[in-house]
């Protein structure tokens, strides 16, 4: 029976969702506009890469940790909701630069977004959802990744395709922008309605723990007594989602590229096709993944989070280092399919992991040091090795084919490795912590 009670901590979800597809948006739509960028400010891709991921993750590095101790003893609805607004601000801004540097600083900005939303759901949503159904309720956050990444694209695609042809658009009180410019200024805006919404609708949960713990006191000496009891377990999901991740969002950012280099396609075309992909095969990926952890988990495999991760990273290894150099376009849009399903599939393992190892007390700032360091080497660093490869070891712009199918042969072992050695550390941690 629908009540009032039970269909409000889905509504909240839904909110969450929808604020995390918005943060991949304002994020993810520069991969569209490499060109147009470079041509403007005069850059290399290399320096594109740079504002793709670097200068996006210096602010989460730098912030992560402080706003999740704050998560930890404060009210999180209220983070998430400035957190909304400052990253959809600095994201209507950057259509606003005019050089290199101011773009930089922005988009420095934006990266406030993951620095206080993801935490504080992470913390949120098992105060919301037995852990039982943790599983599909980070799957279900996760479609905000596959959407947001997807309509990134999509709208992205749609504007410049609007526009295609375009110089300049002159708007009342703003003056004279580019096509580039606009896309930010349109995908930027809406986020600080969804701010208000936020702080207005949704109610801070009363704190409880997934386990016996009583402890409320988030110390330093906890923090660091929990890392230290756990440091197999926590070393072998850095690792495996740092690498992956490196190869993740390398591929997701440059691939529009790549299909415009290899197959001249119109980029706007590109992000539709690629954009509708992500956004439908890889949300059904996401809401799959994490019903398909709940089941693994009910069988009994307490290491279920990385079982889980393990396989779906064999599967990918293959596809993404085999799509990138594919001759046909046809056959490669089947392989993107594949790869959105199988990479949201994935997405939720690494959270619900550290949630079901974690008390409640230190859950958020936990998460945070997971995310300061696998989001510095994923985002930060993963676009720019497929620049540098390009720059430096090809030096031709045509073969960045190769060098985001390298990148991928890098950086996924590691990452498998890690996982699978990283099986009997977590089940250690999983039966401790319940003991």
């Amino acid at each position: 029976m629908f009540t009032k009670k039970n269909i409000y901590p889905w509504y909240v979800l839904a909110i969450f969702t929808l604020a995390y597809m918005v943060s991949f948006i304002d994020r993810q739509v520069l991969s569209l506009l490499i060109e147009p960028i470079k041509q403007d400010l005069d850059i290399s891709d290399t320096q594109v890469s740079l504002l793709i991921g670097f200068a996006f993750s210096i602010f989460y590095v730098t912030m992560a940790i402080p706003i999740a101790r704050m998560a930890d003893k404060r009210n999180r609805v209220n983070i998430i909701a400035i957190g909304i607004f400052f990253w959809s601000l600095m994201t209507a801004l950057c259509g606003f630069t005019k050089n290199y540097w101011q773009l930089f600083v922005t988009r420095v900005g934006v990266g406030v977004g993951e620095a206080s939303l993801t935490p504080s759901v992470y913390s949120l949503i098992p105060d919301y959802f037995p852990k039982e159904k943790l599983g599909t309720a980070v799957g279900i956050y996760m479609i905000g990744m596959s959407l947001g990444t997807g309509l990134a694209l999509i709208l992205g695609g749609i504007i410049l395709k609007v526009l295609s042809g375009v110089e300049e658009i002159n708007l009342p009180l703003i003056g004279s922008l580019k096509p580039w410019q606009l896309t930010f200024l349109i995908v930027g805006l809406p986020g600080i309605l969804l701010a208000l919404i936020v702080k207005l609708s949704i109610k801070e949960p009363l704190r409880k723990n997934v386990f016996e713990t009583q402890d409320k006191n988030a110390s330093n000496e906890k923090i660091l007594s929990f890392l230290k009891n756990n440091k197999k377990t926590l070393a072998s999901i850095v690792v495996a989602y740092s690498f992956g991740g490196m190869a993740f969002f390398a591929f997701l950012s440059w691939i529009p590229e790549h299909l415009r280099r290899t197959f001249d396609w119109d980029i706007s075309n590109a992000g539709l096709v690629f954009g509708s992909l992500l956004a439908t095969i890889g949300s059904i990926g996401a809401v799959s993944g994490g019903k398909f952890h709940d089941l693994i988990y009910k069988k009994g495999y307490k290491d279920a989070p990385l079982r889980c991760a393990m396989i779906v990273f064999l599967i990918l290894f293959p596809v993404m280092a085999i799509t990138p150099i594919i001759p046909n376009s046809n056959i490669t849009v089947v392989m993107l399919g594949v790869f959105s399903f199988v990479l949201f599939f994935q997405q939720a393992m690494s959270p619900i992991a550290i949630q079901m190892i974690t008390p409640n007390h230190l859950r958020a700032q936990v998460v945070a040091i997971y995310f300061f360091v696998a989001t510095f080497f994923s985002i930060g660093i993963g676009p720019s090795i497929v620049a540098i490869f390009t720059d430096f070891l090809f030096q031709d712009e045509s073969k960045l084919n190769l060098s985001i199918s390298l990148t991928s042969l890098i950086c996924l072992p590691v990452s498998i490795l890690s996982l699978y050695l990283g099986l009997k550390p977590y089940k250690r941690s999983y039966l401790k912590v319940r003991n």
